[in-house]
């Protein structure tokens, strides 16, 4: 037995990767394409060699040595890094460090951009489109098509589904996703024009895994793995005369992260298989340690656009792109140019075949010939003539394929389709996503497919049909999106776990009325599509969590996911024998080995649970101790939890992790009076002065500073980051409170002003306690070591009240502030107090007006030049726009990241019409100089704007880039509004959205709002727009509606409602009745803690008595309404069991 191991062993050792062959590539058919950071490094390698390659297709890349000029940060997320260093540089290395620039010019390049991508956003992938074209001129415009309308994230597109993908709209491991758009195609089809259609079947050629280490020194120590993957259609082995196409992954998408995902998934070798193209998957290692010119580890394995391994890394010189060139020319090393065939001609057929004859070719040694992109003839034909026979007689008429297929019209349920004639073709079929719609055959060449469902989309091919009724293969395909709303698809119900194993687990569902495709996901992604209501996920780890949602599919269109059920797999075993001993005794048994507290299998590193199923938390190892710790974060529960309690071991565990401490004290409710007793008693003098970040509730800040002042000489030595929150919430829930006394009144004022907001933003702390607290922290010497201060976004900063008028007397150090104001002139005393200090400031603002005449000297005299990052938010329409919020903003010159988040009444301002992207430019951006990245949400107002202006004015702005989107509205109040914002969208509530809001449905663009208010008198809300708004917002929380026209069609029956998951504020103050039915009794709210609400809506609601409506009330702990109200106090009391009457 011994012996027969030691052979084994050695045969392993002696394996090694393949040494790179050469193929007959001719090199003028060289294209690269990458993602991501693979993106960047394409775009060097089609530069740097720009006279070996023929084009190019990025997603998610950027400009030219971008990362070479700057931080890489300013190349990513939603930058717009500047492009004129990357030109010049370009130029003056042409001919020289890169190959002429001259070659660019017959350059194609294929540009993806995904509309929820915030890695590597649409504004970068701009500024590489310009640097390509239009502020360079090396490459055509003609040349380039930029795609930015897919609803991706940082991904790679794909059109079918494979293992382990994440969803579309999503940036996760793998980072490769059915989008329904077949990425590589696009990508090859501009560069090298058009394909045969794509192997969907097994492939012909091999993966070859080949030896990367023989053409860069020290492979791993300059980012290259030592193997990387190619993939060899059986033609090319062949000796066809074939193409070569390099597709670069991204960061942690190499080999050794994610495996052979992205070689084999993202769709390169299908359409590599039928066009002669070998497809180079170079690969990446993660390096640790920092060299060349970057100033951190290459720990994501990504392709070298920063400089990780030499300041010459974009150019010819760079190791990795040296590296690159030597694998093309080795590749292509065994071209043998042949002359083409010419005058290729049928020359006779008949029923059954057809004959061919062409022109001979001097240096052949024999030919093939193809029939459909397939090959026909066995042995090398040695003469110039060959007949096709098809064994079948009468089956065999050869036909052209029908050309240039487009949609010509689209209704609400109907798509028309034109194409052109083919000459020999008796007729035509239609095929509407692979299947075939028309009955008889097609005689013109246009056809009008009808009874489709409205806002769905379809994929449509032609296939011309000969006299014998033979059909040729498919045309290019074209899509067509029916108009209208999409229709409501079921949302599955009764997900159950019905079996788990080690490495399965079994799901079941009630059915839907007329499904019959459901999609099953798994942790977010899909994993398949099934017919039947159930479905056993196989393959799986052992003692692994996962969780499972399932969604209806009905004629391309795609429901909401169910609720999410998650499930356990079991313990697995450690291979074919079966032991009943306990993991104790497997260990002793040498069948397995104990790390981290948990027993794995050997040999396959299998996980089979916890070491000893009885273990306490004094029994673990200290390193999963500390994972723990990590986990729950030292707050003041834990730290209470384990020091002075007895256990020298894990209160030295506790305190060796505290020298850096973040510590949170929220806890004010009487239960942990105790706590906090002991506290401070017995572990706050351990810790006190290793405390770095403390995030305190208002109540805890008397107790807090009055023991520092009494044993720390009122500072905290290492204290930098101060957080106050205010504690406004459930006592029950913990969901934070919206509504209070006050917001009636509130309420009442401010919807006396067209187009102003009433959903709640800030809290008062006059008559709380509250103002006084903060004063007296912010004054106290408690704050002289504080660098990073936070208040709650909606409390409130209380005004001056200390003698010498500063905010912050005691605060040297004070240079990050995060906090709201009540009056723009305490903004400017603040920055004229500060201004020298600061470093970033993020400030919400109540109100903006001209209190006192000298508030514009003071705005003169601000200084702030070290002020690098600025946010103002201010939802309360502007007043003074022009002569306060813009002098100020042109005051902060060196600011470099730049966010606005404004509503303006621009009746009031100098302005006179809407405030445009061009507005932002000449006010704003062209007096910050340094400004890199400027996010920012718009929304003006006009008082009598005419339709005909807003729509004038729609179509000036419509010329914006992608990364900037405008909506213009208009009411019947003689009001009209323009929402203007860059993408991603970055705000957090949507203010006066109307039924002509356009952009619900785009891919996760808005999943980040939290409060939006719903105002139209023009036209209802129907329940179909609420279904539009529940699946955009999945964190929605605070809703108010403000429509008081009737529905028109409350009469349909909704096949489900819509699920409102995390809603926990309703205002229904000025609606119609119908709104309040629509969202109380035919939706889901079930963490619904907070109501305002017209009375009488309210009583004729109890009165109703619905189901739903009580189950959505169940958790309702606050009302308020519009009028005080006495009738019905039973039936009331007993429909809201928690409201305290």
């Amino acid at each position: 037995m011994m012996s027969i191991s030691l052979i084994f062993l050695l045969i392993g050792c002696c394996f090694a990767a393949e040494k790179l062959a050469s193929y007959n590539v001719d090199p003028s058919e060289t294209s690269v394409s990458g993602i991501s950071s693979g993106g960047y490094f394409a775009t060097q390698v089609q530069v740097a060699f720009s006279a070996a390659i023929k084009g190019a297709g990025i997603v998610a890349g950027g400009p030219y040595n971008c990362g070479g000029q700057m931080s890489y940060t300013n190349c990513m997320y939603t930058s717009s890094p500047p492009i004129t260093e990357s030109i010049s540089n370009t130029k003056s290395w042409s001919g020289n460090k890169i190959d002429d620039t001259k070659n660019l010019a017959k350059h194609k390049v294929y540009m993806i951009s995904g509309t929820s991508d915030s890695t590597v956003g649409v504004s970068v992938m701009t500024q590489l489109y310009k640097y390509y074209s239009t502020d360079s001129q090396f490459i055509p415009e003609s040349n380039i098509v930029f795609k930015k309308d897919l609803k991706s994230g940082h991904t790679f597109p794909t059109d079918f589904d494979s293992a382990g993908n994440n969803g579309c709209g999503t940036t996760s491991s793998p980072y490769i996703s059915n989008c329904a758009f077949d990425g590589a195609r696009a990508i090859l089809e501009h560069i090298y024009g058009p394909l045969q259609p794509r192997n969907n079947g097994a492939l012909s050629g091999k993966f070859i895994e080949f030896d990367q280490g023989e053409f860069i020194p020290s492979a791993k120590v300059n980012g290259m793995s030592t193997t990387a993957w190619v993939y060899v259609p059986k033609s090319c082995t062949d000796g066809a005369t074939c193409k070569l196409h390099i597709a670069y992954h991204g960061c942690v998408q190499a080999y050794e992260k994610i495996g052979d995902k992205f070689v084999k998934n993202t769709g390169y070798n299908r359409w590599a298989d039928t066009n002669n193209m070998i497809i180079l998957y170079p690969q990446t290692v993660a390096t640790t340690s920092i060299s060349g010119g970057a100033s951190l580890p290459n720990s994501n394995g990504c392709w070298d656009w920063i400089g990780w391994y030499g300041t010459d890394f974009s150019v010819k010189s760079g190791k990795q792109l040296a590296a690159m060139k030597k694998m093309i020319d080795r590749i292509t090393g065994g071209f043998n140019p042949i002359d083409i065939p010419k005058e290729l001609q049928v020359t006779a057929v008949t029923d059954n075949s057809v004959s061919l004859s062409w022109k001979p070719v001097s240096s052949a040694h024999g030919y093939n010939v193809y029939r459909n992109g397939g090959k026909v003839n066995g042995a090398t034909i040695s003469g110039t003539t060959f007949a096709i026979i098809d064994r079948i007689t009468g089956g065999f008429n050869p036909i052209d394929i029908p050309k240039e297929l487009q949609v010509t019209a689209v209704t609400d349920n109907s798509v028309s389709l034109s194409w052109k004639p083919v000459s020999s073709a008796h007729g035509y079929n239609v095929y509407r996503n692979g299947g075939k719609v028309n009955g008889a055959t097609i005689s013109g060449t246009t056809f009008t497919d009808s009874n489709l469902n409205s806002g769905s989309t379809y994929t449509f091919t032609v296939k011309a049909v000969s006299s014998s009724g033979s059909e040729s293969s498919a045309s290019n395909s074209a899509t067509g999106k029916t108009t209208g709303e999409s229709p409501a698809v079921g949302t599955p119900s009764g997900l159950i776990v019905t079996d788990t194993t080690s490495n399965s687990v079994t799901l079941k569902w009630d059915s839907v009325p007329g499904i019959t495709t459901y999609n099953v996901y798994r942790n977010g992604n899909k994993v398949t599509s099934v017919s039947v209501t159930s479905y056993t996920d196989t393959g799986l780890n052992s003692a692994t969590d996962y969780q499972y949602q399932v969604s209806s599919v009905k004629d391309s269109v795609e429901g909401d996911k169910s609720m999410t059920v998650t499930t356990t797999t079991l313990a697995g075993s450690t291979g074919n024998d079966c032991y009943d001993e306990s993991n104790v005794a497997h260990v002793a048994a040498l069948r397995a080995y104990v790390s981290f507290g948990y027993t794995f299998a050997l040999g396959s590193n299998q996980n089979m649970g916890l070491y000893n199923d009885n273990v306490q938390l004094v029994d673990l190892p200290d390193e999963l101790i500390l994972m723990i710790m990590n986990k729950v974060k030292p707050k003041v529960s834990l730290l209470c939890s384990i020091i002075a309690i007895g256990n020298n071991r894990l209160e030295q565990l506790a305190l060796d992790k505290c020298h850096s401490i973040d510590l949170t004290i929220d806890c004010f409710q009487s239960p942990y009076e105790s706590l906090m007793t002991r506290f401070y008693t017995h572990v706050a003098y351990r810790i006190i002065d290793n405390i770095q970040s403390l995030t305190l509730n208002i109540r805890q800040i008397p107790d807090i500073v009055s023991y520092v002042e009494k044993n720390s000489n009122g500072i905290l030595p290492n204290l930098i980051h101060l957080k106050i929150m205010i504690g406004r919430q459930s006592h029950r829930t913990g969901t934070p409170h919206t509504l209070d006394a006050s917001s009636m009144e509130i309420y009442r004022v401010l919807h006396s002003e067209s187009l102003s907001c009433f959903i709640p933003q800030f809290v008062r702390l006059e008559g709380s306690g509250g103002n006084r607290i903060i004063s007296t922290v912010r004054c106290s010497t408690f704050m002289r070591s504080i660098v990073s201060l936070e208040l709650e976004n909606d409390c409130i900063l209380p005004n001056i009240i200390n003698p010498d008028g500063l905010f912050f007397p005691q605060s040297i150090r004070l240079s990050r502030i995060q906090i709201t104001l009540n009056r723009f002139g305490d903004c400017v005393r603040l920055l004229t107090e500060l201004g020298t200090q600061l470093c970033s400031f993020a400030v919400s603002i109540v109100h903006v007006y001209l209190q006192k005449a000298d508030i514009i000297s003071q705005i003169s005299s601000i200084s702030c030049p070290n002020l690098k990052q600025l946010t103002v938010t201010i939802y309360k329409n502007i007043v003074h726009y022009s002569e306060c919020i813009v002098p100020l903003l042109q005051r902060l010159s060196n600011v470099e990241r730049l966010t606005l988040l404004f509503a303006i009444n621009i009746t009031t301002t100098r302005l006179g019409h809407f405030v445009t992207e061009l507005d932002l430019e000449k006010d704003i951006v062209s007096y910050m100089p340094h400004l890199c990245q400027f996010n920012f949400h718009i929304r003006s107002i006009l008082e009598n704007a005419s339709p005909v202006e807003i729509g004038t004015f729609r179509q000036s702005v419509m010329t914006c880039q992608q990364a900037v989107i405008c909506t213009v509205d208009y009411f019947n109040n003689n009001y009209g509004q323009c929402q203007l914002y860059s993408l991603p969208f970055i705000g957090n509530r949507l203010d006066f959205i109307s039924n002509r809001f356009p952009l619900f449905d785009m891919n996760n663009m808005f999943s980040m709002v939290t409060m939006l208010l719903l105002f139209d008198d023009v036209k209802p809300f129907e329940n179909l727009f609420f279904a539009r708004i529940a699946r955009a917002l999945p964190n929605l929380k605070t809703l108010e509606v403000f429509n008081k026209l009737e529905q028109q069609g409350k009469g349909m029956i909704a096949t489900s409602y819509p699920d409102f998951s995390r809603l926990s504020a309703l205002i229904l103050l000025d609606i119609h009745m119908d709104y309040a039915e629509q969202l109380l009794c035919r939706s889901r709210l079930p963490c619904l803690t907070e109501l305002a609400i017209h009375e009488q809506v309210l009583l004729t609601i109890v009165a109703r008595d619905s189901q739903q409506a009580r189950d959505n009330c169940s958790k309702v702990e606050n009302i308020l309404t519009s009028n005080k109200w006495c009738d019905s106090i039973d039936a009331i009391r007993n429909f809201f069991p928690l409201v305290s009457h």
